[in-house]
C-alpha cells in the first residue's frame, strides 16, 4: 500500500484526492507556511509538491531568510506530577539526563511493531512454543535491533542498565 504522506527534503505533504474534480492536491505539513500543490496523477502530484517544495527553499534563499524547519526536536509533554517525578527518578537511578532518558523512552516505543503484530505471535507459537527464547524475527517475521542510536552516546553501564527489555528475544 503506498503512503499517504509524501516527503522531499525533511518536508511532509498531505494527498487529498478531489473526486468531483478528478485531482489530486495537498499541502505541506508542520510549518506556519501555506504550500499547496496539485496534479491529475499520483506521479504528477508528487512532481508538484518536490517543486513547491524546492521553490519555497529558493525563495527563502533569494530574501535571506531561514526556510521554516518541520520540527525542532523539541516539545512539550503534559503528565501528572507523579509521572514526572518517576520518570526523573529512573533517570537519576540509570545514570543518564532526564532528557535522555525519555527519549530513550520514545525512540524504544517508536521502534515496536504495531499491536496488531503482537496478535500474530500468537497465532505462530503455540503456548509450549513459549517457553523457549526465540528472536522476535523469527515469530514475526520483522527486522529488530538491540539498542537505540540515542543509547550509542550513552556509558556502557548505563546501556546495561536500560535495557529493561530485549528486543532480539521473546520472552
Amino acid at each position: 500500500m503506498a503512503t499517504k504522506i509524501l516527503k522531499h527534503k525533511g518536508y511532509q505533504g498531505t494527498v487529498e484526492v478531489d473526486f468531483e474534480n478528478n485531482r489530486l492536491s495537498g499541502k505541506v505539513l508542520h510549518i506556519k507556511s501555506l504550500i499547496t500543490y496539485c496534479g491529475d496523477t499520483p506521479e504528477a502530484l508528487h512532481a508538484s509538491f518536490e517543486e513547491e517544495v524546492d521553490e519555497y527553499i529558493a525563495d527563502c534563499e533569494a530574501l535571506g531568510v531561514e526556510p521554516e524547519k518541520p520540527f525542532s526536536g523539541t516539545f512539550q509533554v503534559r503528565t501528572t506530577p507523579e509521572l514526572h517525578k518517576q520518570l526523573t527518578t529512573q533517570a537519576v537511578e540509570k545514570g543518564v539526563t532526564f532528557n535522555k532518558f525519555v527519549t530513550w523512552i520514545l525512540e524504544t516505543e517508536c521502534q515496536k511493531p504495531p499491536l496488531a503484530e503482537f496478535a500474530r505471535i500468537g497465532e505462530k507459537l503455540n503456548v509450549a512454543d513459549w517457553k523457549h527464547v526465540a528472536p522476535m524475527s523469527e515469530v514475526m517475521g520483522i527486522r529488530t535491533t538491540r539498542l537505540t542510536p540515542s543509547l550509542e552516546k550513552i556509558g556502557e553501564n548505563s546501556k546495561q542498565n536500560l535495557m529493561s527489555y530485549d528486543y532480539g528475544k521473546c520472552h
